[in-house]
């Protein structure tokens, strides 16, 4: 049932669909598997914030998905191999937020400080100084 309702948000595509999808999304990440959300929350990082009537609705989806350790692998995924810059920038921020428990992501991260845009390589930095601190 929980994953039926991430699909069902995903079957929305109307572009003008993307702010009601946001909200939505966020309302059921507490009961929705975040991995399943994760595909919403890409479609929408590339929506302009200004369409949304609270920008920080996004940024609150993808928080909630980077807290989900079955997410941090697609996550990574995404910033090894998205065409999209701002997914692979958002993939970045996102491990960077999950701190030390993407470890894992660590060789996607160091990858990512040679990726041809450089919000990508800044986002990737500060996401590696996040995951793997030094002493």
């Amino acid at each position: 049932m929980r994953s039926m309702a991430a699909e069902r948000l995903g079957d929305m595509k109307a572009p003008e669909a993307v702010p009601v999808k946001v909200s939505a999304a966020n309302a059921i990440s507490e009961y929705a598997p975040p991995a399943d959300l994760l595909p919403i929350a890409l479609e929408c990082r590339k929506t302009p914030t200004r369409a949304f009537a609270n920008g920080d609705d996004v940024r609150s989806l993808m928080a909630a998905i980077a807290r989900d350790r079955a997410a941090l692998p697609l996550i990574a995924e995404r910033l090894a191999g998205d065409p999209e810059w701002e997914v692979r920038e958002w993939a970045a921020r996102a491990l960077g937020d999950a701190g030390l428990r993407a470890k894992a992501a660590i060789p996607a991260l160091k990858a990512a400080l040679n990726d041809r845009d450089d919000r990508v390589r800044t986002a990737a930095e500060r996401a590696l100084a996040r995951v793997a601190p030094h002493p």
